[in-house]
């Protein structure tokens, strides 16, 4: 008889024989993990290159996938029990029998999706396959984790979702989304089921409301703010409105209603300010607290029309969410309500305390926090804020619009932010959406393992993404991201930047000076030299392209800065854009107009060539400066200049 135990480990294959065999219990609620169980049998095969057999009793060893509905697990725990004769996968549901079956591919196989689509999946291949025998019992840290791929947008169109915008706008085919969300699965995202974001344009809808009950809406600047704006932005509820909870509370139990499944439903405001400045409103709302750290940095108010609101709002917004909490839960106990606490309620509140079925979802751009003063200030309002909010949620910005879509690196700042906000009371977490893999995906990645176990290592889990992920070229590539990842934390985030930049933007030629990033692309050519085999090539080659993006787009900001200095000198005009200043550029300076329209012709194709891959983020690409650029003011003025230049050659 074979001894199929070895040092207290199941041997499951070797010398080419396969010990097991697959049962998924119990039998008549078997379909309902027929995916998981696929998933677990499709990477065995892939890995091992053997056919896995399934309901074979002759095997001497049981590989299990037993849906435990009576068991004690919570939502996504699940146990990994094994001894000699039997590996059990224990779970309550099918989302935790899914992380069960990850969890064993990740550490019986090494298997690895570092990013989305067919080049990220790591599948070594085993000769032998053994696991420890043991009782695991495995739960995330985060009870809600989630990169968002939703909810309402603003930019070159008015009242549309970010879904929508990339599908219908910029074509993107569905099938990007939904490789993204097997990606967010297999890295064990999820957890709750939350409708979050921006609600209080749907819970009071302009077209319904507007002309009926203005008073519904804010008292800005002497009248009613009851004109739409974009659907997202200002059109504030007047909080001290009696029938506003009402609206707030219908609106939920509607959602709960149709959606049984859902736990969370937001009764959020809309973004931008605009706060009521009615009698009432204004003696419920504190004059102190200036919200600047987080606006400054998310630039949220740009195009709004408004300027910040001033006061914290956090008393009032508490009351009101309270007040609906109270209604909702009469009628759905066990459901939660969501609001941001974003700009002027992102105060500590002077009486007023959260009910525990409402989650605060603190906003916060911890990729800032390499800034000392940011992050005292950042830390202070968190640990003040919390003592107040049971329910503690966090939304963060890793994706932006102040700043374009570009290498923004910063793993330590992922764990040690990921940490504040564990130790503050936090147990739920989203970000912006961003689906730049080949320039943030490391980012991604790295959130993903930690929200799960917040005690890793993310230098370790870097160190794992390369040599999983790049064989031989594993030092080249930690060098690589490792150096985007320094340049971010020496410049304190980018804000220990100079100032004298005509647009913000260009600031980058500064953090990624030319020398900086041909030495990038050294060690991108040289980790290609060194492997060998297309999976370890195309990896690099993906990567390579993040490079490209990054780098066009800095040579694009470059070559328009020596337009800029060829015609001011190194002084530049306080003005966003200064072009109103520049009346004529001489004969002699036109051909840089022209090599900086070439660069942006370079650029803006590149886009093109390669939306839906996973290189850069599509939707953020497109946000400020409009679809393929068609509103960026830097390159309207270059064409407009050229062009009055050829009018002039012509007379």
């Amino acid at each position: 008889m074979v001894n199929l135990m070895k040092k207290s480990k199941i041997v499951l294959f070797e010398n080419s024989k396969v010990n097991f065999s697959i049962f998924r219990l119990p039998c008549q609620s078997a379909e309902e993990i027929i995916e998981p169980a696929d998933e677990l049998v499709n990477y065995l095969e892939k890995s091992l290159a053997v056919k896995i057999p399934q309901y074979d009793k002759s095997y001497p060893i049981r590989l299990e996938l037993f849906l435990d509905t009576f068991s004690k697990l919570e939502r996504e725990e699940f146990i990994i029990d094994s001894d000699e004769k039997r590996i059990s996968f224990i779970a309550g549901n099918v989302e935790a029998m899914f992380h069960a079956v990850y969890y064993f591919l990740e550490n019986a196989l090494g298997i690895r999706w570092l990013w989305p689509g067919e080049t990220g999946e790591i599948v070594p291949k085993s000769s032998t396959l053994s696991w420890r025998v043991s009782a695991i019992r495995e739960k995330p840290d985060f009870e809600w984790r989630a990169i968002q791929t939703k909810g309402a947008i603003h930019g070159d169109y008015e009242g549309i979702d970010w879904a929508t915008m990339c599908h219908a706008i910029l074509k993107l085919p569905l099938s990007v989304r939904s490789e993204f969300m097997l990606w967010a699965r297999r890295n064990r995202l999820g957890g709750l089921k939350v409708l979050d974001g921006h609600r209080w344009s749907e819970i009071a809808p302009i077209d319904k409301y507007g002309n009926a009950h203005p008073e519904y809406y804010a008292f800005v600047n002497g009248k009613r703010d009851c004109q739409f704006l974009n659907g997202k932005h200002n059109n504030h509820p007047c909080l001290s409105n009696k029938e506003i909870p009402d609206l707030m509370a219908e609106y939920a139990c509607s959602r709960f209603k149709s959606d049984p499944m859902l736990d969370v439903c937001s009764i959020a405001f809309n973004d931008g300010t605009g706060i009521c400045e009615c009698p009432e409103c204004k003696r419920k709302t504190l004059s102190n607290g200036k919200s600047r750290d987080l606006d400054n940095q998310t630039d949220e108010f740009a195009g709004t029309g408004r300027t910040k609101g001033l006061g914290n709002l956090t008393d009032i917004v508490f009351a009101n969410a309270n007040s609906v909490a109270k209604k909702v839960s009469k009628k759905f106990p066990d459901k939660k309500l969501l609001i941001l606490l974003y700009s002027n309620s992102r105060f500590a509140p002077r009486r007023k305390s959260l009910r525990n079925n409402v989650m605060g979802q603190f906003c916060i751009m911890g990729n800032s926090l390499w800034n000392k003063k940011i992050l005292r200030s950042e830390k202070k309002l968190l640990n003040a804020i919390s003592q107040k909010v049971p329910t503690l949620g966090i939304y963060e910005y890793y994706s932006n619009g102040k700043w374009p879509e570009i290498h923004r690196l910063f793993p330590e700042l992922i764990e040690k932010s990921l940490n504040m906000y564990y130790n503050s009371g936090a147990r739920y977490f989203a970000t912006q959406p961003g689906m730049g893999f080949a320039i943030n995906g490391t980012n991604s990645y790295i959130l993903a393992r930690l929200l799960w176990n917040r005690k890793l290592s993310a230098r370790e889990q870097l160190n794992d993404y390369c040599e999983k992920g790049f064989g031989a070229a594993s030092e080249e590539m930690k060098s690589y991201f490792s150096s985007f990842a320094e340049k971010w934390k020496e410049t304190e985030s980018a804000t220990k930047l100079s100032k004298e930049f005509p647009e913000q933007r260009m600031a980058l030629t500064e953090l990624y000076p030319e020398t900086f990033l041909n030495a990038r692309r050294q060690e991108l050519d040289t980790a290609l030299k060194k492997v060998e085999g297309h999976e370890f090539r195309d990896r690099i080659k993906f990567v390579k392209k993040g490079f490209e993006y990054t780098a066009l787009y800095c040579n694009a900001l470059r070559q328009t800065m020596a337009v800029y200095r060829n015609l001011h000198g190194k002084k530049f005009s306080h003005t966003l854009y200064p072009w109103k200043t520049i009346k004529h550029i001489p004969d002699n300076k036109i051909c840089r107009v022209r090599k900086a329209l070439k660069a942006w012709d370079e650029y803006w194709n590149f886009i093109k060539e390669n939306k839906g891959k996973f290189i850069f983020d599509d939707f953020w690409v497109n946000y400020k400066p409009g679809i393929s650029g068609k509103k960026d003011t830097t390159i309207i003025s270059l064409r407009e200049r050229l062009d009055d230049h050829e009018k002039c050659q012509m007379r």
